[in-house]
């Protein structure tokens, strides 16, 4: 699906294209930049920071990656249609320890329900 989606913009489908989107794909963390370079770098020495953040803002302009920033000073990045989070959803942040919590889809109802000791 995706190298089509490259080859119809007259793209190619690159090893560093494909192993950044496998990344997003098998993830349901929120990552930034460093963090995909990091989780790419050890299989494929030869990509740089540089070509994760050039691939992450051409996957962003084909409609395939969202961007979010949490407050933190950092980009953080998911794919669009991964099938391991729910559809359409939100982000909560927790404020004492930072963590991102996917809430909608279903999930996020029971995790939130009274007597969680959540606020």
């Amino acid at each position: 699906m995706n190298e089509g989606r490259f080859r119809g913009r007259g793209l190619r489908f690159t090893e560093p294209r494909r192993a950044i989107l496998d990344v997003l794909s098998t993830t349901t963390d929120h990552l930034s930049a460093e963090d995909i370079y990091l989780a790419v770098h050890g299989d494929y020495p030869g990509i740089g920071l540089t070509t994760v953040y050039r691939t992450l803002e051409l996957l962003i302009e084909m409609g395939l990656v969202y961007r979010f920033q949490f407050g933190d000073g950092r980009n953080r990045y998911e794919l669009i249609q991964n099938r391991l989070k729910p559809g359409h959803h939100h982000h909560l942040v927790c404020i004492n320890c930072k963590k991102i919590i996917d809430y909608g889809g279903g999930r996020g109802r029971n995790r939130f329900s009274s007597g969680s000791g959540r606020k």
